[in-house]
């Protein structure tokens, strides 16, 4: 996806947001972006991060003199200040459900139930052209989802 630049985002964010708060926020870039969508929830709110997007590069090597100031000025959000704001934060890495494909198909179900509006998908990539998504996705400008189509089965790989 887009990485938004945090200056305007802020500004766009509250100006969508017309006084309210965020209820819930699913989020996967992290950095500032991350820290302004946290602002921004009300009590009782849950932001659930699956991603860091701000980290990545846009070639096959990582760029260590550009990663290392992200890294040290990463937000720092205090739990002791989410027990009194009454915030939740959940994170947790997709790569994770490739070893539990019982319960990959499981919350897949459990989604599907919810009926959901569809998300927007930007590009479709074979399994076989993994390598092509990959750096497609680490370009920056894709759009909506990018599905890896998986042999034999249904678009189900979300690369967000």
């Amino acid at each position: 996806g887009i990485v938004r630049n945090p200056r305007t985002f802020s500004n766009e964010l509250l100006q969508a947001l017309a006084g309210r708060n965020l209820d819930l926020i699913m989020e996967s870039i992290g950095g500032k972006i991350m820290k302004i969508g946290y602002d921004r929830l009300g009590a009782m709110g849950r932001h659930i991060v699956f991603g860091s997007a701000h980290y990545t590069t846009r070639s096959e090597r990582p760029n260590y003199f550009r990663l290392i100031p992200k890294y040290l000025t990463r937000p720092r959000i205090d739990p002791q200040n989410m027990i009194a704001e009454n915030k939740s934060i959940m994170a947790f890495n997709l790569i994770y459900l490739f070893d539990h494909i019982d319960l990959m198909h499981q919350m897949m179900d459990e989604l599907s139930a919810m009926q959901l509006a569809r998300p927007i998908i930007g590009h479709h990539f074979d399994f076989e052209d993994l390598p092509e998504a990959i750096r497609r996705f680490q370009s920056g400008v894709t759009m909506g989802k990018v599905v890896i189509v998986m042999p034999e089965s249904k678009p189900f790989a979300y690369v967000t």
